[in-house]
């Protein structure tokens, strides 16, 4: 299988990430960290790759560094994921209510 990354590979790419857009965005570890409920540590720990976040912290950083989550096609290997592939469908339209 080529072009396979271990996680703590996709760990240190990810902090990277959030690291460039942070200074980018003229932010301190602590301004990110008390911007998305987090303490200073967290932040540090993840931009070095030593940390693997819950996906609700990974994209909280993402809205508040305007990280948008991109999906390969065939033309493009930067075509975003439209808002409407991303959104949860509500309960009722899953399973009817019980009769």
């Amino acid at each position: 299988m080529a072009n396979q990354t271990s996680p703590s590979d996709r760990l240190a790419c990810f902090g990277q990430q959030i690291r460039s857009a942070r200074i980018a965005a003229g932010l301190r570890q602590a301004d990110l960290a008390d911007m998305v409920g987090t303490r200073q540590a967290t932040i540090s720990d993840l931009e070095r790759g030593r940390l693997n976040i819950h996906l609700d912290l990974a994209l909280n950083l993402m809205q508040h560094l305007g990280i948008r989550i991109m999906a390969p096609d065939t033309e493009s290997d930067a075509a975003p994921i439209s808002d409407e592939a991303l959104s949860v469908p509500d309960i009722d339209d899953i399973m009817p209510p019980p009769s």
